[in-house]
């Protein structure tokens, strides 16, 4: 079973009564349209997600442009996969946890090759700087441009930019990348210079081959099912 959820951007407009941040099941059983941008991003994780990767996965999903979330429940990675291709997606972001807290992001293409991974160190969370999900979704109801405003972790950079980022530093979401005893620490801004969730520490680690060949093993179960 599939559920998906709407990420704050880019706002769902519907006929009727259907809600604004609806789900794509929600309108498939009401029958009605969703109008909608393209989606580029599908975001899942690994099964039985913990509560504070949960948290994680909601958050990011508000700073990934033209990004879709999936909660995956019992659903295979090729089914993943499957459905980012009939989405038009042409990237799968997916979370891998450990002991409950996030541990890795790999980035996927759809057509099943890897463009990279995350090492996360540590997170901030929304319910770590008391803000609420009605809060995000008000300040980022109209967010249309995503920046990396400054860099000191290229990999980092890249990857974000995989993720649809743009250089820059007049944008609705900036991000800056900075290194802070021995970490890559990622932190997402509002124009209005408030600070988003979630900040990710990440550990400076580019060659790790155990991680690379887990990721490839992903792509093979995306391929077998």
């Amino acid at each position: 079973r599939i559920t998906y959820v709407r990420t704050a951007r880019p706002r769902a407009r519907s006929s009727g009564s259907l809600r604004a941040f609806g789900t794509v099941r929600s309108v498939a059983q009401s029958g009605q349209v969703l109008h909608t941008p393209r989606i580029e991003v599908l975001i899942s994780s690994s099964r039985d997600l913990p509560k504070r990767s949960r948290t994680f996965l909601n958050d990011l999903s508000y700073v990934v442009p033209s990004s879709l979330r999936l909660n995956r429940g019992r659903t295979s990675l090729k089914e993943i996969f499957t459905k980012a291709r009939k989405l038009g997606a042409s990237k799968v972001l997916i979370l891998v946890t450990k002991r409950g807290n996030p541990s890795i992001l790999f980035l996927f293409s759809t057509s099943g090759e890897l463009l990279g991974y995350l090492m996360i160190a540590g997170v901030k969370l929304s319910t770590d700087m008391r803000i609420t999900r009605k809060e995000l979704l008000e300040l980022l109801k109209d967010a249309k441009s995503f920046c990396i405003k400054e860099s000191e972790c290229p990999i980092v950079s890249s990857f974000l930019t995989d993720l649809g980022y743009t250089l820059g530093s007049e944008c609705d979401v900036t991000a800056e990348i900075r290194t802070m005893d021995d970490l890559c620490v990622v932190r997402f801004l509002h124009k209005s210079s408030l600070m988003l969730p979630p900040e990710i520490r990440l550990r400076l680690d580019e060659g790790n081959d155990s991680i690379y060949k887990w990721g490839i093993s992903l792509i093979s179960e995306s391929v077998k099912g």
